[in-house]
């Protein structure tokens, strides 16, 4: 396999590990068969990321495989969330190559004029009539909590 031979990272590391499970995946496969794209596309990922710390996510995840299997559902999550976000209808204009983004199947929908939760001004509302002001002094407190007082409050 000529496009995924040389493994480009420090041997030992996380990333030249990861790259290996990619490599292996890619030439266990006939280039034809889908499991051999899947582990070209990790391998890729792996290779042309322009960030260090995407870089060593993707290698973890790969790392984190335990089974051909799994490293191939990887791939086919990468082709599906990754790649597939962008259509490529690539056209020159003034030398410069556009990609498309996919649109959406549909127009954004209004926002609901229903909440889905009650107002937390009509719940204070309804808590005001029962709520009184707290206590200034002992005193106070005092004659609040004493039951005739609560009678004349709270006709039963």
């Amino acid at each position: 396999m000529s496009d995924l031979d040389v493994n480009p990272f420090t041997p030992g590391s996380q990333e030249y590990l990861a790259y290996q499970h990619a490599y292996n995946l890619a030439s266990s496969y006939l280039r034809s068969e889908r499991e051999s794209m899947y582990g070209r596309v990790l391998g890729y990922m792996l290779r042309e990321l322009p960030w260090d710390d995407g870089r060593s996510k993707i290698a973890s995840e790969i790392n984190s495989c335990t089974d051909e299997r799994s490293l191939a559902d990887l791939g086919v999550f990468y082709i599906n969330h990754f790649l597939r976000a962008c259509e490529y209808n690539w056209c020159r204009s003034n030398l410069t190559l556009l990609c498309s983004v996919r649109s959406s199947k549909g127009p954004t929908p209004a926002p609901s004029e229903h909440p889905s939760r009650p107002s937390f001004d009509d719940e204070r509302d309804m808590n005001s009539d029962v709520i009184t002001e707290a206590p200034q002094d002992h005193r106070t407190a005092k004659h609040q909590v004493n039951p005739l007082h609560l009678l004349n409050v709270y006709p039963i």
